[in-house]
């Protein structure tokens, strides 16, 4: 069953108390690694001559013959700059295709991946949820997302509801979201502050094919897994470049391999709480302890 709670905001010490133990959306990293997909920019050669035909333009097309790659690939191959291929490009001497990239999925055994295998195990144990240090990317990052729904609203005219945390339990296990925002019955906002040079990185790979970043793609796909709302709109936000938005909609394969992921991280999550509890119980030197709360500070 899908539930909203809107009756707090995020960062507040309800939404950490409503999302304590939760497989969400923004830790599904750690759970399904992505790699591929999408298309990739090849260049190859159409037999066509250019009407200017230098030296190095001619010694680039006998050398590339009928092989493909990228344009850097090309300047290797035949030992010529950047704006010599460019420039059979632009003759029509050479074009552009896409190829499409398969999708591989697996399942992440870093330091990370494990380390919130345990985390999420504490918090279910303890029903707590420990202060984490705040840095100025945060809360930069923080400044952008409001930045980044104002100016949305303002391009599109909709209006962006906040909306604490969406949870769903369908598959016999929860998974949680906490959007950026929701867009009237059926859609959602996914904002990022970005650093500048990742900003002009999207702009340039990702806005021409209508893609998003990569690191993204699992947190956007479990927002639409567990809202069953059929688009999001990704905001990449860098103050003083422009802000795409880049429309994401559901895909099968990919939710599929994230309900799989996520019901064999349940399982391995219950087998470590079923060791724990052996050794809690067992005749081990064990000596109880008390938490005390000193000061937390919580965004």
């Amino acid at each position: 069953m899908i539930r909203y709670h809107d009756a707090f905001e995020q960062g507040s010490i309800e939404w950490l108390n409503a999302r304590c133990g939760l497989l969400s959306a923004s830790e599904m990293k750690h759970v399904l690694s992505v790699q591929g997909g999408g298309s990739v920019a090849m260049y190859r050669a159409t037999g066509a001559v250019p009407e200017k035909l230098t030296a190095k333009k001619s010694q680039a097309l006998d050398a590339i013959g009928n092989r493909c790659g990228s344009v850097a690939e090309l300047c290797f191959l035949a030992d010529v700059s950047d704006g010599v291929i460019r420039g059979l490009i632009k003759d029509g001497a050479i074009e552009k295709y896409l190829v499409e990239q398969p999708m591989r999925f697996s399942t992440p055994n870093d330091d990370r991946a494990v380390a919130h295998l345990y985390e999420l195990l504490a918090q279910r144990i303890s029903r707590y949820v420990e202060p984490h240090y705040i840095g100025d990317d945060m809360l930069r990052g923080h400044e952008d997302e409001i930045r980044a729904r104002i100016a949305y609203e303002k391009m599109t005219g909709r209006t962006v509801r906040e909306v604490g945390l969406i949870t769903n339990d369908e598959w016999g296990f929860t998974l949680a979201y906490s959007p950026d925002g929701v867009v009237g019955d059926d859609g959602l906002i996914e904002a990022k502050s970005r650093r500048q040079k990742y900003q002009v990185q999207t702009l340039v790979e990702c806005v021409p094919s209508g893609s998003i970043p990569a690191e993204y793609l699992a947190q956007c796909q479990t927002g639409l897994l567990v809202s069953k709302r059929p688009w999001l709109d990704f905001l990449s936000y860098a103050g003083g470049y422009h802000m795409p938005a880049i429309t994401v909609h559901p895909d099968p394969v990919v939710q599929n391999a994230i309900v799989e992921a996520s019901g064999a991280f349940e399982e391995r999550l219950a087998a470590r709480l079923a060791q724990y509890l052996d050794v809690i119980n067992s005749d081990a030197r064990l000596v109880p302890t008390e938490r005390v709360i000193e000061q937390e500070m919580f965004v």
